[in-house]
């Protein structure tokens, strides 16, 4: 015999039938997977061997040229850096070259100078490294 308060289908309430089924005109598991995803069966697209095992933009003969370039780079750099005074290298290294950068005011006092003279030593510095790797490239 049937509860007095519970529909006959499946221990539903009366009227709610057909409302898991669809909601806002889509069907309730769309709803659950969000707009425009679908299930997909077996792997995914981007875990297939060909995604991962060959590159179309990957040429050989490019990336050698970057890395040789690179290298040229670094040394040329390294060049005109051994050509400035110490402390005009030691003011660009910490500047621009060393992970923890100085201030104007920490170099100026560890020079005992002031920080426009510190900003005018990095700038003079700057142009003589700037016109020497223009002149070796």
């Amino acid at each position: 015999m049937a509860d007095p308060g519970r529909s006959p289908s499946r221990g539903r309430r009366p009227g709610r039938e057909g409302r898991n089924r669809v909601r806002n005109g889509k069907p309730h598991g769309a709803l659950r997977r969000g707009p425009g995803r679908q299930r997909r069966r077996g792997r995914q697209r981007s875990d297939r061997p060909i995604h991962y095992l060959k590159h179309e933009t990957a040429d050989p003969a490019a990336e050698l040229e970057a890395g040789e370039w690179d290298r040229r780079q670094q040394l040329l750099l390294r060049d005109a850096l051994d050509q400035l005074d110490e402390r005009s290298r030691e003011i660009v290294a910490s500047r621009w070259l060393n992970e923890e950068k100085l201030t104007l005011h920490q170099l100026a006092d560890r020079y005992n100078v002031s920080a426009e003279r510190i900003r005018q030593l990095e700038k003079n510095a700057m142009d003589k490294l700037r016109s020497r790797l223009l002149v070796a490239m």
